[in-house]
């Protein structure tokens, strides 16, 4: 596998894999146990699953922090552009019935175009232009105190 396709796998695996585990607590633990979670906060909490552990991964493999930007403006134009064409196409899916379908639709609308991002800027992430660009970089730091892990970005 070439630099820039483990780098593209590293990225999709960063969001994909906290928002199955997302996915799986929102339809199947939290209703076995009769919590149903409001509708309405499953679109900034899918936000937030997707976007954390992607910045996460790019911050600990020392990206510049304007691709850290870019990166997480596209997966939110994804949504903007997808979502409201899905609300007034399918306007059923948009309700708790729904949510089985919306989930799926959320991963694409967020995973696509970061892969085309990428695509795009493939010379940038095949090469490791991230580590010539003369930005200020951001680290992440943990440290032990007191028994409790702290994380700060340097």
């Amino acid at each position: 596998m070439d630099m820039f396709h483990k780098h593209l796998t590293e990225m999709i695996l960063s969001m994909v894999v906290p928002f199955s585990i997302f996915f799986v607590v929102m339809r199947v633990t939290l209703p076995s146990v009769g919590f149903s979670p409001p509708f309405f906060l499953m679109f900034p909490s899918a936000l937030f699953v997707m976007i954390v552990p992607m910045t996460a991964w790019m911050l600990y493999r020392h990206h510049p922090l304007r691709d850290i930007v870019e990166m997480n403006a596209s997966m939110f134009a994804g949504m903007l552009v997808v979502l409201p064409i899905a609300r007034f196409a399918f306007p059923s899916t948009f309700t708790d019935s729904g949510s089985g379908v919306i989930f799926p639709l959320i991963l694409i609308a967020m995973t696509a175009p970061m892969v085309i991002l990428m695509y795009v800027k493939r010379e940038h992430y095949t090469h490791h232009g991230h580590s010539s660009v003369s930005s200020p970089r951001v680290s992440l730091v943990c440290f032990k105190t007191r028994g409790r892990i702290i994380a700060l970005f340097a």
